[in-house]
């Protein structure tokens, strides 16, 4: 958890003693990564600074992924949505569209949780 874009999304906005626990955790499984647990470290706070994962070059080089968190009506984070292609194919003009469809297809994602779970199911 936290090697890929939609993973850290859901890392780096799980609450503070659970992401402290679970970086810890990948501490073994990391021996087969080009990432330790400081990167995760710094992945998650430079991600929780910019709204979104941003990951050029994290695990693969030439390799970008991109994710962002979506919540519950609670703020709870429930799922994370993503994006990875080749560092080329997710540049310049590309990246801010990436950003921004993450960005409207997680609120989208959003308003229909809300629309969901404000329904009355007793009827």
């Amino acid at each position: 958890m936290g090697v890929g874009a939609g993973s850290l999304a859901l890392l780096a906005w799980a609450p503070d003693d659970e992401r402290d626990q679970l970086i810890e955790m990948q501490r073994p499984r990391l021996a087969n990564f080009r990432v330790g647990v400081e990167d995760i470290s710094a992945a998650v706070q430079e991600a929780q600074a910019q709204g979104f994962t941003d990951l050029a070059g994290f695990r693969h080089s030439g390799m970008t992924g991109m994710g962002i968190p979506v919540r519950d009506p609670s703020g709870m984070v429930v799922a994370a949505l993503s994006v990875a292609a080749i560092t080329d194919r997710l540049s310049g003009t590309r990246h801010e569209l990436a950003i921004r469809a993450l960005k409207e297809a997680a609120s989208d994602m959003e308003s229909r949780l809300i629309g969901r779970l404000g329904r009355d199911t007793s009827a």
